[in-house]
Order: C-alpha cells, then structure tokens, then sequence
C-alpha cells in the first residue's frame, strides 16, 4: 500500500481480462508455407539476376553464370537463406496461430521440405548434389521450429 492517500490503487489483474487471440491453424500453416517458398523463390531470383549482371559486367559468358548455378558455394548460399526463409515461415506460422506454435511450425517445415522435394523432381533431380538434399533434409525442420521458439522467445519478454 502507497503512504500517498491521493494515490489511485494499484490494480492486480488484467484490464481486459480477455484471453488472448488463436488463430486458424491451417490458415497459419499455409501463410507460413507462402512465405517460406515464394521468399525463398524471389530472393534467389533476385540474387541469381543480381551476380548474372555484376558477372555480365565483367564480360563472363552465359555458360560461366550457368556453372555458377550449379557450384557448391552457391548451393551452399542457397541453403542458408533457404533455411533463414524457413524460419521465417516458422515465426509467422506461430504468430499467427498463437497456440500449439511448435506444432504448427513443424507442419510448415514438413510442408516446405515436401513442396521442396517435389521442385527438385519436377526439374532434373540428378543435377542436385547428395549433401544439398541431405542437409535440407536434416535442417528444414529444426529451421521451422526455430522460427516458433524465436516468437515464443519475443512472445514471452513482451
């Protein structure tokens, strides 16, 4: 108790008293999906359009960019913020859902590593390289889920 007699009380509980929202979990899974791909598809255009003209500045040739593609650095980039993007879908999945994050943001990451699966069979999938797919294989999920502790991390300090 305040020594002050002017002083309003101090309240106990939540104003509001409402629990907090929870959002449609097929609705999260998919945004989260959505922005795992299509981020991770228009980063990787803009990156390959980004090295073709600083390349092409240098007067390499269309075959050069092409071996570039295929490198192991660049599946190595490709799987860095591949994973960042999974991630990313991770936390929007658990933001949007608000309960059952981990769940959730695991069936995001089964989603984007199965969707990825069926890219790399619909292109020519003997010009992936063994540990690409291993370490995707690998990494995918704990990415997803890493994306749900990150939000459970910022939902908790708020």
């Amino acid at each position: 108790m305040s020594d002050n007699p002017y002083a309003p009380p101090a309240a106990t509980s939540d104003p509001s008293g409402t629990p907090p929202r929870r959002g449609s979990a097929l609705l999260a899974v998919a945004i989260g999906w959505v922005t795992d791909i299509v981020g991770t598809t228009i980063f990787s255009a803009v990156a390959i359009l980004c090295i073709g003209i600083m390349l092409g500045a240098d007067g390499a040739t269309d075959g050069e960019l092409a071996a570039l593609e295929q490198s192991s650095g660049w599946r190595a980039f490709g799987l860095v913020f591949g994973m960042g993007f999974t991630a990313l879908g991770g936390y929007v999945t658990a933001r949007i859902a608000n309960y059952s994050e981990y769940r959730l943001a695991a069936l995001m990451g089964l989603s984007s590593l199965v969707t990825g699966e069926i890219l790399i069979q619909m292109g020519e999938p003997e010009s992936s390289l063994f540990w690409v797919r291993l370490v995707g294989f690998v990494f995918t999920l704990p990415a997803a889920l890493g994306g749900a502790w990150w939000y459970l991390q910022r939902k908790h300090s708020s």
